[in-house]
């Protein structure tokens, strides 16, 4: 095991102690300045009174014009709205009779409808009435009966004439019936029509009175504003200097004019220079040493050797709610056919070797062969490696980095959906580092940046390709591994929606909610920003709009382009902002049961949006109105309750599971998945805090049909069935 060398003390504590005899010098300096030249002169001028007399005289000439120039602005502001207040008073005549006007237009109108509507419902009764009447429907149907048994009983006999006899009968039956029910609603609308008159009368009384109304209420709501400006101004112009304005004015003058009381000045300028830098050289060794933690968990436990005390890592600290940090990636190639660009974009980096990581789907399609005659006719050698697996195992990792390490590999191209991205950012983590993926397990804890690395994603999902983190399944403690490092960023990001064409729909599917899982948790985060809030909203909105057309229809070029850039918004979103806990209770599923990550966070995600419901209901709303759903008129939380409605839709909609146990999660387990997730870091930036108890009812409630839920999901009249 290679062991990193220790230095004795860190490079911050030394830049520390060098701030320090910056800020004693300047400290020094600022006491023999404060205490020398500005006390001393002040002390040594004299206080002459006729120059104090003059300066009070001026401060108070110019006072006097500042108060005749308020009182000039104060009486033209009620001038104006006096003449404001005429307009309107003069106008009061013609609002009402535009709003007369528009109450009995408006009142016509709908009388108009209503009359039509009754007069269209009774000629199509007296029509039906008239058929039935003249025998027509009931031979249409007899005939009918007639011709199917007919061709069910070609042989015909008393059998079929019985039969016939029967379903005769049974439709003079439903004929007297629907008779009867067609001379009582007859005798209804003809009761309606002679009442039409009456109706119409009060109606146009009614929009009279209602129109009379709302102008009063205009008219007294303008009057009371006005009084109340008028008021206003009154009260302000009533206001005037006093003598003991003048009094303190004058005091000021000559307390400006006397020397200043004091050891040389030193009160005047040195102590608050001395005492601000004090302040600072507090902070600075404070912000310094807050980030400096001794970590005696990171060296290796190796037989006789003993942690130094002076190993340092850097804590991770909350993100101030006033800060912004975005992380963009190097440089993103988006468009058809953009990734047999690949070649020529790696001799401009003067690769020699490169390595192709991808699955065996992904080889099968044939879309490995594009880009491997790029890299070839560029003159680069190239190495196929296409046995990544789902949930990227460390063993896997362990077999690429001996290959690449033998052949000299200087790029790594990741084609694929995130697993292969993933693979390829932890190969490339101990390529550049050494050691085994578990040594980098947390956040920047990958000392050295990793080699090149090209991504093309082939599905529209996880938005690995824009993010700084890395998961890994550690096989042994059945457990994943959570990466996080702005040096897992890759060099270049080629989105080519033609590669996600050949997405069957139930990868398309999952790959869509993912994505969606990341725009829902990056908006709703606790370290959300408005950077990554008008991506999330973005991304939800071409989620919305595309995933069902998507999954539908792969060969739609339109929605695949969408679905592309939602996800890499998606990416970017939940890379700055962090998840939630979807993919922290995702982990664990996928980590314990071989469950697609996909899978698991399209199933949690409702019932995580539900648990957060009331964290921040003007948020969820938000998401709702992105998903596309009506939420004008509605409250703030039956507005979030649609939200979580659009996703079971959606879910439904696109034909993805909607409880854990139909992906093979036994219910038994509910408890050490709910120990699991408690661990993960996702959960520290979830807009709700979750205890154990919290996490159980969430997983308890994904075992369940939506159906079976009642009024759980509160906020919704809908409730969809799967």
């Amino acid at each position: 095991m290679k062991i990193r060398q220790i230095r004795p003390i860190h490079t911050e504590t030394t830049r520390t102690l060098r701030w320090a005899r910056l800020l004693l010098i300047l400290a020094g300096a600022s006491w023999l300045l404060g205490s020398t030249f500005p006390g001393a002169a002040r002390a040594a001028a004299p206080a002459d009174n006729g120059q104090i007399q003059e300066q009070i005289g001026h401060r108070i000439q110019a006072l006097g014009r500042y108060d005749r120039e308020r009182e000039a602005r104060l009486r033209q502001r009620g001038t104006d709205i006096a003449r404001e207040a005429d307009a309107f008073d003069s106008s009061r005549d013609r609002r009402l009779q535009e709003s007369l006007g528009q109450a009995i237009a408006q009142a016509g109108r709908r009388l108009a409808v209503e009359r039509a509507a009754i007069e269209t419902a009774i000629v199509a009764a007296t029509d039906a009435r008239r058929r039935l009447m003249d025998g027509s429907w009931f031979q249409e149907r007899l005939g009918a009966i007639i011709l199917g048994e007919t061709l069910r009983r070609p042989e015909g006999g008393p059998a079929l004439i019985q039969r016939v006899q029967v379903d005769a009968a049974r439709l003079r039956r439903i004929e007297e019936r629907t008779l009867s029910r067609l001379d009582a609603h007859l005798r209804h609308l003809t009761a309606q029509q002679a009442r039409v008159p009456d109706a119409a009368r009060d109606l146009f009384r009614e929009a009279v009175q209602s129109a009379r109304r709302s102008a009063r209420l205009l008219d007294a709501a303008q009057d009371t504003w006005t009084s109340r400006l008028l008021e206003s101004l009154r009260t302000d112009l009533a206001v005037q200097r006093l003598p003991e304005d003048y009094a303190r004015l004058a005091a000021t003058v000559r307390a400006a004019r006397r020397g200043h009381w004091g050891v040389w000045g030193f009160w005047e300028y040195g102590a608050p220079s001395l005492l601000g830098i004090v302040f600072a050289m507090a902070w600075v060794g404070s912000a310094t040493r807050r980030d400096l933690v001794p970590d005696r968990s990171s060296a290796p436990a190796v037989a006789g050797v003993v942690p130094s005390p002076y190993q340092w890592r850097r804590e991770v600290i909350a993100m101030s709610q006033s800060t912004t940090m975005f992380s963009w990636p190097r440089e993103v190639i988006f468009g058809s056919h953009v990734s047999q660009d690949i070649g020529r974009h790696a001799v401009k980096d003067n690769v020699e070797h490169a390595m192709i990581l991808t699955d065996h789907g992904v080889s099968e399609q044939g879309l490995v062969e594009p880009i491997k005659t790029s890299l070839t006719q560029a003159g680069v050698v190239c190495e196929v490696y296409d046995q990544v697996s789902r949930e990227v195992p460390h063993t896997v990792i362990a077999d690429v980095v001996g290959r690449c390490k033998q052949a000299g590999t200087t790029l790594l191209v990741a084609l694929g959906g995130g697993s292969v991205i993933d693979t390829a950012k932890a190969v490339g983590i101990v390529l550049a580092n050494g050691g085994v993926i578990q040594d980098y397990e947390g956040v920047d804890r990958v000392p050295r940046p990793i080699p090149l690395l090209y991504v093309a994603p082939t599905t529209a999902g996880c938005g690995s390709e824009a993010s700084q983190f890395c998961i890994v399944l550690d096989t042994r403690k059945k457990w994943k591994i959570e990466i996080f490092s702005r040096k897992l960023i890759p060099e270049k990001i080629f989105i080519d929606p033609i590669l996600t064409r050949s997405m069957p729909p139930e990868l398309t599917a999952g790959s869509g909610m993912d994505a969606l899982a990341n725009c829902i948790e990056a908006y709703l985060s606790t370290w959300a920003s408005p950077l990554t809030d008008a991506l999330a909203l973005h991304a939800t909105r071409l989620i919305a709009d595309s995933l069902r057309a998507a999954v539908a229809n792969g060969r739609n070029l339109e929605a695949r382009q969408h679905m592309a850039l939602a996800a890499f918004e998606a990416g970017l979103a939940f890379t700055n902002a962090q998840s939630g806990a979807v993919h922290a209770l995702g982990h664990s599923v996928s980590g314990m049961f071989d469950v697609p990550q996909r899978m698991g966070d399209a199933i949690l995600l409702p019932h995580v949006m539900h648990a957060n419901i009331n964290a921040d209901m003007g948020r969820m709303a938000q998401v709702a109105e992105a998903l596309g759903e009506p939420i004008a008129g509605l409250s703030t939380r039956e507005a979030a309750g649609r939200a979580v409605e659009a996703v079971k839709c959606l879910l439904v909609d696109i034909g993805l599971p909607t409880t854990l146990d139909k992906v093979g999660v036994d219910k038994k387990a509910i408890s050490a998945l709910s120990e699991h997730a408690l661990q993960d870091t996702f959960l520290r930036t979830n807009p709700r805090m979750l205890n154990r108890e919290d996490i159980e009812e969430i997983y308890e409630n994904a075992f369940v049909e939506y159906a079976d839920l009642g009024s759980d999901f509160a906020g919704s009249h809908r409730v969809t069935v799967h």
